[in-house]
């Protein structure tokens, strides 16, 4: 909703476009990444090809104290889609999914350390530019297999001709094997998300919710007979794989409800009466969840939604504004309501660790924003909450009139935010401690490029940056100093954060090549 400059949307277009699936490809962090505890260490660069991918490893310390640890490059090709427990339990392999030019698309796994690798699937060019079958690896179980799904219609094997999604795994150089089948004759795959503590895979196609079992392959269906909304029904899995959460709009359910995955009970956490609820959203622990909520106005007989409660609508829904945001547990008790009088709520994000809510409040005005997609506001204030509501100014703004305003760190104990203006001329990184001025963070250079993936690494976070031209770097943020992290120019885009390691897609300028690349990070504050 909130962007930049067209250079962030043109990033955050091609990263939506390389990690192919809906969203980006967070980490969940939970993994645990070998060698956390000391410094990195400087080792020797060598590069070799291992089953068809370039690998390169050590190289020299970079400013912030950081290491390559691995890169991964398949010639001409570009990286797919990657999920968040992309590192074996181990933490010494790695998977990668890749599009090969002329080829279709592959699955490895790879050594960090080089020594070794084995190509698990792969599709042809003519089955994926037709898109008859995407491949899509969604990570490791807690046995140490490769699990990826193959979906469309069968080429070959038990199921061939059929159309549906086959979901397979592999220990690294032992034959693939097939998991699970879950017939698909129409419809589409909208999600896909593997949660290994669970030996689970979540699915949603049109209409229905599933889950797999990766041990022994049964497929349980969760929830049948939902509505499309022509392709904008889109549950929200909370970082647990405890409930889904969603939004209805049907004449006996209308409202937010969420769905536990082990029992299949579904319960009424908001419904739409008095107030419009939407957008919930997840805290990182999954304890909570936290939605916008507008009250009704004017004609409450009327048809449109926008008519009858105080709502500002976009193409595809309303925006992420409105006058309240309500915080539930997942069993629909509500514990907290925030509201700033005279104002309204844009854009809230949750904290890294679950317990705030951070979010700017102002006044909507008429005409558009600088950016053009939203109506202009007068920025008023920031502010942060805790999950009971008890709510604390951060500062008062002084953001110009139809800027717009992202959210993109709240520091543990919401003790800080960081947050993005964007304007005409580009955009402004800023920190703010509660009864402090903003500060702003580094004020030379382009513009910052944020897809919305969470990077925070004990007090820190990483961000990148337009340091000219089509070169972007990744920066360090604490507080409001920003250390450069990287030095290889081309364009990046951050895939997330694992233990002590930092992964990113570096694309090449000029031919557009891409490698997967694995920073060894220095211990976290």
């Amino acid at each position: 909703m909130l962007k930049g400059k067209t250079r962030l949307i043109i990033a955050v277009v091609i990263l939506a476009a390389v990690v192919v699936s809906v969203g980006y490809a967070v980490m969940r962090g939970k993994g645990k990444a070998p060698g956390g505890t000391g410094l990195p260490v400087e080792r020797p660069e060598e590069t070799r090809e291992v089953a068809g991918v370039k690998v390169t490893t050590g190289g020299p310390l970079h400013p912030d104290g950081s290491v390559r640890l691995a890169s991964f490059a398949v010639a001409g090709g570009m990286i797919g889609h990657m999920p968040g427990n992309m590192f074996s339990p181990d933490g010494r392999m790695i998977a990668l999914q890749a599009a090969r030019q002329g080829r279709g698309e592959a699955i490895w796994a790879m050594s960090l350390d080089g020594s070794a690798g084995n190509l698990l699937a792969e599709t042809g060019e003519k089955e994926r530019t037709a898109g008859t079958l995407v491949l899509r690896l969604l990570g490791w179980s807690r046995d140490g297999r490769v699990v990826f799904a193959r979906q469309g219609t069968q080429p070959d094997g038990s199921h061939q001709g059929e159309r549906g999604l086959s979901v397979r795994a592999a220990l690294p150089g032992e034959e693939v094997r097939e998991v699970s089948w879950l017939p698909v004759p129409s419809g589409i795959v909208d999600q896909v998300d593997f949660f290994p503590e669970k030996d689970s895979v979540f699915i949603h196609i049109t209409g229905s919710l599933w889950r797999v079992n990766v041990t022994d392959g049964r497929n349980v269906p969760l929830k049948e007979n939902l509505p499309s909304y022509e392709g904008l029904f889109y549950p929200r899995l909370s970082p647990t794989g405890d409930y889904y959460a969603y939004g209805l709009n049907e004449r006996d359910k209308n409202g937010i409800f969420s769905l536990n995955t082990a029992t299949g009970e579904e319960i009424a956490l908001a419904r739409n009466d008095e107030n419009f609820n939407f957008y919930p959203q997840w805290s990182s622990d999954g304890r909570r969840l936290a939605y916008y909520t507008a009250p009704q106005k004017g004609n409450r007989a009327a048809e449109s939604i926008y008519d009858r409660y105080d709502l500002i609508p976009e193409e595809d829904g309303p925006l992420a504004v409105a006058p309240g945001v309500d915080i539930v547990a997942p069993d629909g008790k509500k514990t907290a309501g925030l509201s700033v009088p005279g104002a309204k709520i844009v854009n809230f994000r949750w904290s890294a660790d679950g317990r705030q809510i951070a979010f700017a409040a102002g006044q909507v005005k008429g005409g558009r924003s600088a950016e053009g997609e939203m109506p202009a506001i007068a920025w008023q204030s920031m502010w942060v909450a805790g999950l009971n509501g008890e709510m604390k100014k951060m500062t008062d703004l002084t953001v110009q009139e139809g800027a717009d305003i992202n959210i993109i760190n709240v520091a543990p104990g919401g003790r800080q935010v960081h947050y993005l203006v964007s304007g005409p001329d580009g955009n402004t990184l800023w920190a703010v401690e509660e009864g402090s001025r903003p500060v702003e963070v580094d004020s030379a250079g382009g513009p910052w490029l944020y897809g919305g993936v969470m990077t925070t690494y004990g007090g820190d976070f990483f961000l990148s940056r337009a340091v000219n031209n089509d070169v972007d770097e990744i920066f360090r943020i604490r507080d409001a100093v920003a250390t450069r992290t990287t030095a290889d120019g081309g364009r990046k885009y951050i895939l997330g954060i694992m233990g002590n390691r930092l992964v990113y897609i570096h694309e090449a300028t000029e031919t557009n090549e891409g490698r997967l690349v694995v920073l060894e990070l220095p211990a976290a504050r």
